[in-house]
């Protein structure tokens, strides 16, 4: 039976990957491949019109890729832009203002929450690791729990507060932040120094803290080698350039505003994957068939 070659390398790729990563690029040995291996394999027709739907899936993916690249680039060219007063946004002419970030607000450590506490349910909580990992500048709803009986023991966070990781694999890294920016009752583990701000506006804050020109000035005063520590007092010296709290919360709503494009892009194209996970699942195994009009049905649609 005739192959189609797109068809071929998917139909391997499902039932046979580990053959297809070593003999794709051989033709000869793909040929004795495929006489070992039993697939469902329809006519040539129908193989043909299976690759270009996927075809056209993974197209639509790469696609999605090539816009939520772009947006982020976008994004990041704004940030530079808009968090060091490069560009100011329309109405917006004030001088902004150099304050350490002890005049700011007021600084705490979180306590409590070993890796081995975090539990699927009971009360959010947001560990020093999850700063590197899991969040960007802000964050609504922490990803982890701990039962509620712990969280006597750890620091509870109030909306507003930004949580600096108090430690790191790397100087250019110590310091990262996350503004806490949820309703709800949520907690703070050990490693984690949270700063209280007295005003500002704290989606702003998140992201300047993470602008590089801020991470320079932590990298500076990060301590030790192996792992390196940054403490209240020397978080507490870092210096901010920064406008009034109105031009703070349009800054945030513009970058907010570019975060939610890009989620809603992520989500796209996560939802373009399973589909098509789900279209190879169907059509390579047999269980959906194209089926192309009759010749019939087609002469008496057009007469």
């Amino acid at each position: 039976m005739l192959t189609h070659p797109r068809f071929l390398s998917l139909i391997l790729a499902k039932f046979a990957p580990s053959h297809v990563s070593r003999n794709l690029a051989n033709p000869k040995l793909m040929n004795g491949v495929m006489a070992r291996i039993r697939v469902p394999l329809p006519e040539v027709g129908e193989q043909r019109a299976i690759a270009t739907a996927l075809s056209d899936a993974d197209a639509l993916i790469e696609s999605l890729d090539r816009l939520i690249a772009k947006k982020r680039a976008i994004k990041q060219a704004a940030m530079q832009q808009l968090l060091t007063g490069q560009t100011r946004l329309p109405g917006f002419t004030g001088e902004w203002e150099t304050k350490r970030l002890g005049e700011i607000g007021t600084f705490y450590k979180g306590q409590g929450i070993r890796r081995d506490d975090v539990s699927d349910e009971g009360v959010p909580c947001i560990r020093y690791g999850e700063i590197y990992t899991r969040y960007g500048d802000c964050v609504v709803a922490p990803e982890s729990s701990i039962p509620e009986h712990l969280s006597e023991s750890a620091f509870p966070l109030r909306s507003g507060d930004i949580l600096f990781a108090g430690s790191g694999e790397t100087a250019e890294e110590i310091g990262m932040c996350v503004a806490y920016l949820g309703e709800q009752p949520a907690f703070a583990g050990g490693d984690i120094v949270v700063l209280r701000p007295n005003g500002g506006t704290s989606a702003y804050l998140g992201r300047l803290l993470n602008h590089p020109t801020i991470a320079q000035q932590k990298a500076r005063v990060g301590q030790g080698d192996a792992v390196v520590h940054i403490s209240a007092r020397n978080l507490a010296q870092i210096e901010v350039h920064f406008p009034d709290q109105k031009e703070q919360t349009a800054i945030a709503t513009v970058l907010s505003d570019m975060d939610s494009e890009v989620e809603a892009l992520e989500h796209r194209r996560y939802k373009a994957r399973q589909l098509k996970q789900g279209m190879m699942q169907q059509l390579l195994t047999g269980r959906v068939r194209l089926v192309e009009p009759e010749v019939e049905n087609v002469r008496e649609a057009s007469a």
